[in-house]
């Protein structure tokens, strides 16, 4: 009986510290699963954060792709809009410009260059200046010393060009280095400006100028030469009246024709001066040619030379100054008879009525 309890009790403990063993293990089990519950919570929590920060990040990056590709997009209009409003400056500006490289060979030019000069974009492109200005030496002097000396920056000169029309125009050439935006010499920029009707204005203000020299002059001489004419005219008529020789009389005559022609003369010297208009009336150009014929026939005597006149077709009536135009035909026939060897005779005078 004893033996039995004994068997009992020890099986109660043994039960009792098993249990307690399997509690403790179930305890510590439970420790270990809810340390890795927490574990995997935290990880979980930190991949949720991880992937919320990822997506905002995402985001942010998405929006300011999107501000970037508006920016870009911008910056595209702008530049061209800059491109297009340097494109319309350059069409638009009154001078040619020209660019080259460092060898001087044309890479650019704008619209004006070409019509200043008539030549087409191919026949310029990577010609040098010297090349294309290749009859103006003092131009390729100077192209040439701004190539080979760096201390020379610039120069600006004026010269004369002749177009294939043969028409001659004055340019203003201005040429300076050409920098990027590091300072480095990547070439040179060509500045053109026609000056021709700034040249024609200077020419007329000097023609002016010297006119008003003249016409000072002209009074002058008008005046003594009119004062030497009255005495002549006066015993020309003086004479005219008391000698009836017909020999002398036509003498007198011629010498009193010639008196008003000087003194018409005079009057036209003192209206040129003055750059006062011709006074234009209807005149024959016939009559006038006769008229000069004999104004000249003095020196046809002493020359012996004799003036045949042709005349081709009928009318030759036609606005002019008569006395300008007698004085015009008059010195063609003195240089004429001055051209004329000494075995010629005859002179011929051709008068042409042409309507065109």
């Amino acid at each position: 009986m004893q033996g039995y309890f004994f068997f009992l009790q020890l099986g109660s403990e043994f039960f009792l510290f098993g249990g307690l063993s399997l509690f403790i293990l179930f305890l510590v089990l439970l420790l270990i699963l809810q340390r890795r519950m927490n574990r995997f919570y935290e990880e979980e929590v930190h991949s949720t954060r991880r992937e919320l920060i990822l997506e905002g990040t995402i985001d942010s990056l998405s929006r300011e792709k999107q501000v970037l590709h508006d920016k870009h997009a911008e910056v595209q209009v702008q530049v061209r809009e800059i491109t297009q409003l340097n494109e319309y400056i350059l069409k638009s500006v009154d001078y040619a410009i020209i660019s080259t490289d460092l060898q001087n060979n044309i890479k650019s030019a704008n619209p004006q260059f070409f019509k200043y000069f008539q030549v087409s974009f191919n026949d310029v492109y990577g010609k040098s200046l010297e090349q294309f200005f290749k009859h103006h030496p003092e131009l390729v002097k100077r192209f040439r010393a701004l190539t080979q000396d760096k201390t020379f920056a610039s120069f600006r000169m004026e010269f004369t060009y002749r177009k294939p029309n043969f028409l001659l125009k004055w340019f203003d050439i201005s040429v300076t280095r050409l920098k990027d935006n590091y300072n480095n010499e990547i070439g040179y920029v060509v500045l053109l400006r026609d000056i021709t009707k700034v040249k024609n204005m200077e020419t007329q203000l000097a023609l002016k100028q010297e006119m008003e020299v003249l016409g000072e002059m002209s009074a002058i001489i008008a005046h003594e030469f009119r004062n030497a004419l009255n005495p002549i005219k006066g015993n020309a008529r003086l004479l005219s009246k008391k000698i009836s020789d017909p020999e002398i009389q036509e003498i007198i005559s011629d010498i009193q024709q010639a008196i008003e022609q000087l003194n018409e003369l005079m009057v036209h010297l003192l209206n040129y001066a003055k750059n006062q208009p011709l006074e234009l009336k209807e005149v024959d150009l016939r009559a006038i040619l006769q008229q000069t014929s004999i104004n000249v026939s003095k020196t046809l005597i002493e020359k012996k030379l004799f003036i045949s006149f042709r005349y081709h077709g009928e009318l030759f009536i036609t606005q002019g100054d008569a006395v300008t135009l007698q004085q015009a035909f008059g010195n063609l026939i003195l240089n004429a008879i001055d051209a004329v060897s000494p075995e010629e005779v005859k002179l011929a005078l051709y008068l042409n009525a042409n309507p065109n």
